[in-house]
């Protein structure tokens, strides 16, 4: 994951703990995953141990574990809106045969991350821009947070351009677009010559 992919994620991330609760500890201990399928693979691996410390006072959404969610997903592919989703992308529509994995959810140990409510989003981000910029994945984000949207505000009235390398969706009731700009490559290139002094 690139350095502004990762940033990207923080700045949602961070977004959305402004109205979480306040951080409370909990225990630094695994609990087992309980479930019968046989095609997750969270289920089939071996818990690791946190390999980083937890500070205990501020909410670290990078230590954490994968729990299992009922309520997940946030959306599913088939009411997303046309051409929202990649095809090459599309896993459950062409055939992925588990969705086990749609189930989960991040769980940081010391606070509570927020459902996602992607009104309280739009009306948040009026007036603005968020932008993803990268490869494959930036553009799954991407996806995603359009999906999310959708799915959470069904009824407003959205316009997508798909071009290239930039894409934009556009909530019109809120004056938000969500855009990607398609950069597989998010570094300089530098010539070298070699200096015979």
């Amino acid at each position: 994951m690139s350095a502004l992919q990762c940033l990207t994620f923080l700045f949602l991330f961070l977004f959305l703990l402004q109205d979480a609760t306040s951080a409370s500890p909990l225990p630094l201990r695994r609990r087992p995953v309980h479930n019968n399928s046989t095609h997750s693979n969270f289920a089939k691996h071996p818990r690791r141990r946190v390999v980083f410390p937890v500070n205990r006072s501020s909410c670290d959404l990078f230590a954490g574990e994968w729990v299992r969610d009922e309520t997940y997903p946030l959306y599913r592919t088939e009411e997303c809106g046309k051409g929202m989703i990649d095809p090459g992308f599309d896993c459950q529509t062409y055939g992925r045969p588990d969705s086990d994995y749609l189930k989960f959810r991040w769980k940081p140990f010391n606070c509570d991350v927020p459902r996602f409510n992607g009104v309280k989003f739009l009306q948040k981000m009026r007036n603005k821009t968020v932008m993803f910029v990268g490869d494959s994945l930036g553009r799954n984000q991407w996806e995603s947070l359009m999906c999310m949207i959708s799915s959470s505000a069904p009824f407003i009235r959205t316009n997508l351009i798909h071009e290239d390398p930039l894409s934009t969706f556009k909530i019109l009731d809120y004056n938000v677009k969500v855009s990607f700009y398609r950069a597989p490559y998010l570094v300089e290139r530098k010539n070298s010559r070699k200096d015979n002094s």
